[in-house]
C-alpha cells in the first residue's frame, strides 16, 4: 500500500446532484477499505479521509447492527426517512445489548410514520 497516499484526503466530486444516503454506507465503504488493506489502521484511514479517528469509530460502530437493519439503512434515499432513522438513533440502537433488542427498537420507529421492512 502506498502510505503517502494515506496523507492525501480523498475528494468526492459531486456534479451538481446531491444524493442522500445513510452514513452507514460510508462505514461500509471504510470497512471494505480496511478489509482490502489489512495494514490500514483507523488512524491512517482517518488521515486519508480527512476526518478524526473518533468519527471513523462513530460510524463503524453502526456496523454492529443486525444485517436486516444495515440492509434497510443502506437502501434509504428519502431525506425524511433518513432524518428519522438518523445516525444518532442508529448508534443508540447499536449500543443495545443484543440483536433482539436492537431489532425491537428499530421496529418501534414504524410508529413514527416510517414504513420500513425488517
Amino acid at each position: 500500500m502506498d502510505h503517502e497516499a494515506l496523507l492525501t484526503p480523498r475528494v468526492r466530486i459531486n456534479h451538481g446532484t446531491q444524493r442522500a444516503e445513510h452514513p452507514i454506507r460510508q462505514a461500509m465503504r471504510w470497512e471494505q477499505m480496511m478489509a482490502a488493506d489489512s495494514a490500514l489502521t483507523q488512524s491512517q484511514l482517518a488521515l486519508k479521509e480527512g476526518v478524526s479517528r473518533a468519527r471513523i469509530c462513530q460510524l463503524m460502530r453502526m456496523l454492529s447492527l443486525p444485517a436486516e437493519i444495515k440492509t434497510v439503512l443502506a437502501g434509504l434515499r428519502d431525506p425524511s426517512v433518513l432524518s428519522l432513522l438518523n445516525e444518532r438513533r442508529m448508534r443508540d440502537i447499536a449500543e443495545l445489548p443484543d440483536e433482539q433488542s436492537q431489532l425491537m427498537a428499530f421496529s418501534k420507529l414504524h410508529g413514527k410514520g416510517v414504513c420500513v421492512a425488517v
